[in-house]
């Protein structure tokens, strides 16, 4: 996936890019500033779900290996009835429902993506000695889930501004008026990260 965005990027005709990456896309935004930081301007990830830095990381795996069994047992509805319950903040009152994907997309999360990401964490160190410029937002609404809490641990490897934005896990999606000014406020202190950066 890391590829897939260098070449996308690529086909616009630019050399880098600002990335804004949620969930397992924040992995992939995170993926491709460790394997092309030169292609970087600035990355941004939303409750990226690197599990295993948590300190209750085993309690999360025998989970979703639990998940994994039942979606294998009993097929994507089953698994998604369980899973979907963790996803906090989605049923807060007044909160618009996010836009329902494509059939085929859920599918494919069941079939192809929830295995590998389970354990998948990129190489933050990496990342941090490269200097490269990134900043790590999370919902409120996400409250204590896990792949909310997974945002501290990374700020603190990263040792990058972290924001508390407003919605739950897709809500730069369902609240975006109020998600916006936090992520131009991210840019902005990004941008003057860097300069301070420079002139040191």
């Amino acid at each position: 996936q890391a590829r897939d965005i260098r070449a996308v990027i690529r086909a616009l005709g630019f050399d880098k890019a600002i990335v804004f990456g949620s969930s397992s896309g924040g992995l992939f935004s995170l993926q491709f500033a460790h394997d092309f930081p030169q292609m970087v301007d600035h990355i941004v990830a939303h409750e990226s779900p690197a599990t295993n830095l948590l300190p209750d990381a085993a309690a999360i795996y025998d989970n979703m290996y639990h998940l994994r069994e039942v979606y294998e047992a009993q097929g994507m509805e089953a698994a998604a009835a369980e899973f979907e319950p963790q996803l906090l903040g989605y049923d807060d009152e007044g909160v618009p429902r996010p836009m329902e994907p494509e059939p085929w997309n859920a599918q494919n999360f069941w079939a192809n993506e929830f295995g590998p990401l389970m354990g998948y964490t990129p190489n933050f160190n990496r990342i941090r000695e490269n200097g490269t410029s990134v900043g790590l937002m999370r919902g409120v609404r996400s409250r204590d889930a896990w792949y909310a809490r997974s945002v501290d641990e990374q700020a603190k490897i990263l040792d990058c501004p972290r924001f508390d934005v407003p919605g739950a896990h897709e809500g730069f999606q369902v609240e975006c008026e109020e998600f916006l000014p936090h992520f131009h406020m991210m840019l902005e202190t990004l941008e003057k990260r860097r300069r301070e950066r420079e002139r040191s």
